[in-house]
C-alpha cells in the first residue's frame, strides 16, 4: 500500500466474511493528521437480516467486525478494494436499531487499486477460472450479464464434465478473508447452477461424493447443501440424508 492522500468512489459495496451487507453509493477516505486514514461512506440499502444478526453476534461476543469495502467510479474499470475497515460500536448498534442510517464514519489500514479493464471474451472463452475471474467482477445486480455468464459456464461444463469435475475438486477452497475478489468462490455458485439444470447424473454423484468425503468446514457444507436437491432427484434419497 502507497500513501492515497484521497480515495473517492461513487458506487461500490460493502462485505463482512465474504458477503455484501450494504451497497455504496459514494465513499471517501481521506489520511489525518495522524496518519490514520478515515472514510466516509454512504448508502440508500438496508441491511437484511441475516447480515443483522451476524454483525449482532459480533458485537454481543464482544468481537469487532472487520469489513472490505470494493468502491470505484461508475463508468470506470479501475475499483480500490479497502480492507481491514472498522466501524465503532455507536455506529453499528445504530445500523441494528436504525436501518435507515445512510451516511458512517470508518478506519481502515490497507487498500489496493485493482484494474479492471474488460478486453474478456465471453463468447469465446472455455477457461471455466477465467470466467469465474470475470463473473466475479460484475456489480451484483447486474442481472443481464449474470445470466449469460451461468449460461456460460453451463455451456463449458458440459462439454467435458470429467475435466470439470477435476478443476472444481482443485479449486474449490477460497480464501475470502484476505481476498475478497478470490474467483473461486464463484465456482461454488456455477456448481449449483449446473448441478440444478442440465448436469449429469454421474456429475453430481461424483461431486456429492468428493464433498461429503472431505473435512467439513462452511465451504463444503455450502458445497453439500447446494448438491442435496439434484442428489434427491437422482434418486439417491439415503445418501443426500
Amino acid at each position: 500500500m502507497g500513501k492515497l492522500n484521497t480515495i473517492m468512489g461513487t458506487t461500490g459495496e460493502l462485505y463482512l466474511d465474504g458477503q455484501m451487507v450494504r451497497e455504496i453509493v459514494e465513499f471517501r477516505g481521506d489520511y489525518t493528521s495522524d496518519q490514520k486514514i478515515v472514510g466516509v461512506f454512504s448508502t440508500t440499502t438496508k441491511i437484511d437480516s441475516k447480515m443483522a444478526t451476524i454483525i449482532s453476534e459480533y458485537i454481543s461476543n464482544g468481537i469487532t467486525p472487520v469489513f472490505t469495502i470494493i468502491t470505484g467510479v461508475e463508468g470506470n474499470n479501475t475499483k480500490i478494494v479497502i480492507r481491514n475497515v472498522h466501524f465503532s460500536s455507536l455506529t453499528l448498534a445504530h445500523w441494528l436499531t436504525d436501518n435507515m442510517k445512510t451516511t458512517s464514519t470508518c478506519t481502515y489500514t490497507d487498500w489496493e487499486i485493482i484494474d479492471k479493464t474488460n478486453s474478456f471474451d465471453l463468447n469465446n472463452t472455455t477457461d471455466l477460472g477465467e470466467l469465474a475471474r470475470e463473473f466475479g467482477k460484475l456489480h451484483f445486480n447486474d442481472t443481464n450479464n449474470h445470466i449469460k455468464y451461468l449460461s456460460k459456464c453451463m455451456d463449458i461444463m458440459a462439454q467435458d464434465e470429467e475435466k470439470t469435475i477435476n478443476y472444481i475438486k482443485e479449486n474449490y477452497r477460497y480464501d475470502y478473508e484476505h481476498n475478497p475478489l478470490d474467483f473461486r468462490a464463484y465456482l461454488q455458485e456455477f456448481v449449483y447452477e449446473y448441478s440444478h439444470t442440465i448436469a449429469s447424473v454421474e456429475f453430481v454423484r461424483e461431486m456429492w461424493k468428493f464433498f461429503s468425503g472431505e473435512n467439513k468446514d462452511m465451504i463444503t457444507s455450502k458445497y453439500i447443501q447446494n448438491l442435496k436437491t439434484p442428489m434427491y432427484v437422482a434418486n439417491d434419497y439415503k445418501e443426500a440424508q
